[in-house]
């Protein structure tokens, strides 16, 4: 093959590549800013589009050291490359066939971060996947209810104990989450609690966003469970107070 070829071919793939991971690297930030803004106007959602962001963030940083070695193997090729001795077909076509390989990854990773359906699909996946029985014969609308109750008490209780900072007092911008986390992290309630109200959570993301109507008699029993272990933990932590 004519030095020059090599030379040329070589070099706009390397330029070529790197184009093609500028645009990557924006739309994936783009993608970011939409789970961040979707997750900020939807607590319940928060949880899980976290997930989302690690995974996408583990296969951008794979997908980048494989371009950005393609880049380098490119430029090695190109700056090896002498009009009396080109460099040998095998470590073209190595490169090539890396080349190819980036570019593969890449779209489907595109793809991949872009697929309107992956969200409902992932939950469904989430459900089957940890086998978490909540489809039941009860209403969910039922579920619903209680958790909300349980909710609105957790809510008004660090409000009236100023552990909600003023501006989210009479808001829902604080999500359940981070209410668990603070009673926990103030002692307000026990570790064993701390973790049903996280279940319980999650509980309520899957019913919710895994568009399930009907769910199991004993989630709406734990939910009404933890809400009387929760005022008689408060009721004993304001005691000691």
């Amino acid at each position: 093959m004519n030095s020059d070829f090599i030379y040329w071919t070589f070099s706009a793939a390397a330029q070529s590549i790197s184009a093609f991971f500028a645009l990557i690297f924006t739309g994936y930030s783009i993608v970011q800013a939409i789970l961040d803004k979707t997750g900020t106007q939807d607590d319940t959602l928060d949880e899980i589009y976290n997930q989302f962001r690690k995974e996408y963030h583990k296969k951008l940083i794979w997908l980048s050291i494989l371009i950005g070695g393609s880049i380098i193997f490119n430029l090695v090729i190109v700056y090896f490359n002498r009009e009396n001795n080109p460099v040998s077909i095998f470590l073209q076509i190595i490169c090539a066939l890396i080349d190819i390989l980036s570019i593969v990854l890449g779209i489907l990773f595109v793809l991949q971060i872009i697929n309107p359906n992956r969200y409902e699909k992932s939950i469904k996946t989430l459900i089957l996947k940890d086998k978490i029985d909540i489809g039941g014969q009860n209403s969910a609308q039922l579920f619903f209810e209680s958790f909300v109750n349980l909710e609105k008490l957790i809510r008004n209780y660090l409000g009236k104990k100023h552990l909600l900072n003023s501006q989210n007092r009479f808001k829902t911008s604080t999500s359940f989450r981070q209410m668990t986390e603070i009673l926990y992290k103030n002692g307000h309630i026990s570790f064993a609690l701390y973790k049903e109200l996280l279940q319980l959570n999650t509980y309520r993301n899957l019913v919710f966003h895994g568009n399930l109507e009907t769910v199991d008699n004993s989630i709406i029993d734990r939910t009404q469970k933890a809400r009387y272990i929760f005022e008689d933990q408060i009721a004993q932590f304001s005691k000691k107070e």
